[in-house]
């Protein structure tokens, strides 16, 4: 089985099998053990007891390798469902049914001028990376990725808990690495991320912490405020990303105390501004889990897939927009 499961849960994700959760872990299991089964015998067990000697083992080894081919494509091929157009689901996503037209998304009539574009922060951007290398072409942006999964800010703090569990830090400061990364790829607008802050409790001068807590908020904001000026210490703009809350309740009202943190860091600090997640993923207030068969967070925070195409769509122009705003000196 372990040779089969990596490549049958990378195939079967839920863009391509249409279910979540439990649902989808059942599909794999299944078909992990119907491949599994298939190779052992039509390969392993033959081998094992000498029952493939000689000609047979020349001639029929192919064959069962061929048909062990043929049970992974069978077992591991689902249609993909429809109306998974990343561009149509974000028009009907932002845009009232009356309003809904292709002009109202029609690309500019002269072209966009070139930016530079770095993404940077935890598993939300590092998720988003690949829609921002495809698109890259469409919204005139060349992209560096700065991204570390697992990051946090970090600085100041001396212990972090999951889970009522003590453990170290994991020495993944998401800023650790902020200054070089400017001096290296010369920005002109920079996309952030610093959701995973809402995940554990913070040990912060000897007492537990966590978002909502008034110590634990004035330590991150300040975290914040140092992290955005060493991005825009080059003049570049600096985008913060203000995560949709999640499906998981107990991380809802800590969700909205990072946002509300993060709103005010960026207020304070020239030629930063924010981009709410929440305006596009929860239109009127109530957050949405697909659009046009696009499941838009599988796991409630990241975006992955059409999904991720979605949402960079989304960004796009605005940062187009930024970019092309006169340039702050540098």
């Amino acid at each position: 089985m372990y040779l089969w499961h990596w490549p049958v849960y990378l195939v079967l994700d839920t863009q391509q099998v249409g279910l979540t959760g439990w649902a989808l872990t059942g599909v794999r299991i299944a078909t992990t053990l119907a491949i599994a089964v298939a190779s052992y015998v039509l390969v392993e067990a033959p081998i094992r007891h000498g029952a493939l000697a000689g000609w047979r083992i020349r001639v029929l080894t192919p064959v069962a390798v061929a048909a062990t081919v043929v049970i992974v494509v069978v077992t591991t091929t689902v249609p993909v469902a429809p109306h998974t157009n990343p561009a149509v689901a974000l028009r009907h996503l932002t845009q009232p049914a009356s309003a809904q037209s292709v002009s109202g998304f029609a690309p500019p009539t002269t072209p966009p001028r070139p930016f530079r574009l770095m993404v940077t922060g935890d598993s939300i951007a590092y998720r988003l990376m690949p829609a921002f290398l495809t698109l890259q072409g469409q919204f005139a942006y060349s992209v560096t990725d700065e991204t570390t999964v697992g990051c946090a800010m970090e600085r100041g703090a001396t212990g972090r808990r999951i889970d009522q569990g003590s453990a170290p830090l994991g020495g993944l400061d998401c800023s650790t690495h902020w200054h070089e990364a400017v001096l290296r790829d010369q920005p002109d607008v920079v996309v952030v991320s610093l959701a995973g802050q809402v995940v554990g409790d913070w040990q912060i001068a000897g007492q537990w912490l966590h978002p909502c807590d008034a110590a634990y908020d004035a330590w991150f904001e300040r975290q914040v405020v140092e992290g955005l000026s060493l991005l825009t210490a080059g003049g570049a703009r600096v985008v913060v990303a203000l995560p949709a809350p999640t499906f998981d309740q107990s991380f809802s009202q800590r969700t909205e105390c990072i946002r509300a943190t993060e709103l005010r860091a960026a207020a304070a600090v020239a030629n930063a501004s924010t981009v709410d997640f929440k305006k596009l993923v929860c239109p009127g207030g109530t957050c949405v889990d697909q659009v046009d068969g696009i499941t838009l967070r599988e796991d409630g925070m990241h975006y992955r897939g059409p999904a991720a195409e979605l949402v960079v769509r989304w960004l796009g122009l605005r940062l187009q927009r930024l970019a092309a705003a006169p340039s702050p000196v540098r």
